[in-house]
């Protein structure tokens, strides 16, 4: 299966974790590994987990995920990418009111 970042699934109005928070997140993994699963969809796109994915990646490490199958259509994996980060604590409370 060909794991990947759905373009369709980029949205504006959920910002991408900042630099900063980033290289935290990239040295936690290379210090102590990848702690929690991704989630893709069984098209391969990633549901949760991109920044994961992509500092594997630049470590050259595998990234863990599971698959879940009933995440079938774009329509579906979109609404499971809006709410799982409406419920991070990163977003401020006019980015989570633009989402909807």
């Amino acid at each position: 299966m060909n794991i990947h970042i759905n373009p369709e699934l980029e949205f504006e109005f959920l910002p991408r974790i900042s630099g900063k928070e980033k290289k935290a997140l990239k040295e936690d993994i290379e210090q102590n590994g990848q702690k929690v699963k991704g989630i893709v969809a069984s098209d391969g796109s990633i549901i949760e987990g991109r920044n994961r994915f992509e500092i594997c990646n630049e470590l050259k490490r595998e990234f863990f995920y599971e698959i879940d199958k009933t995440l079938d259509t774009l329509e579906k994996q979109k609404i499971v990418v809006i709410v799982m980060n409406l419920l991070r604590r990163h977003l401020t409370t006019e980015q989570k009111y633009d989402a909807y």
